[in-house]
């Protein structure tokens, strides 16, 4: 039975491929998606790569909405324009309009996304990846965060711009 119709849960599983196909069946039920991503330790890496490429690509619609603003643009119209294309993403429809609007109801704090951003760049170096912008969108978290803008959740890097809507 489908325990979760509309389930949004996504899993990244880390076990050999006969343990795999056990789990697989426990897992669908409450899960949009099952992968078998490897070893142990595989599934937590999938979950650092989720954690950097948001962290980066929100650091980089905040750049974008700056930029907008900046140029006079109607900056707010971006992820409107943006629908659909190659730029779209699901951060920038949900996460990008909520930056625009300088709506920062995140019940996460950015500390909880610095900690998510310092893992990724700690697993880089312990595998000898470079990750640069890595490097530098934890930077603008930590940046965000000594500012005093924790309650800003995932977006806070927004804050480093403006704190209105745009």
């Amino acid at each position: 039975a489908d325990i979760a119709p509309d389930a949004r849960y996504l899993l990244f599983d880390e076990e050999g491929e006969a343990d795999f196909a056990t789990a697989r069946g426990v897992m669908e039920p409450y899960a949009r998606q099952v992968t078998h991503m490897g070893p142990v330790g595989a599934g937590q890496a999938t979950k650092v790569c989720n954690q950097l490429i948001i962290g980066a690509e929100i650091c980089a619609i905040a750049e974008a909405l700056n930029f907008a603003r900046n140029f006079g643009m109607n900056a707010a119209a971006l992820a409107d324009a943006l629908k659909g294309g190659w730029a779209d993403s699901t951060v920038l429809q949900d996460h990008g309009r909520r930056m625009a609007a300088a709506d920062y109801s995140d019940p996460a704090d950015a500390s909880m996304m610095t900690k998510d951003m310092d893992i990724a760049c700690d697993m880089g170096r312990l595998t000898s990846t470079p990750m640069p912008m890595t490097e530098l969108a934890t930077a603008l978290y930590r940046l965000a965060v000594q500012q005093g803008h924790v309650d800003g959740g995932q977006i806070a890097p927004m804050r480093l711009y403006s704190t209105e809507p745009l």
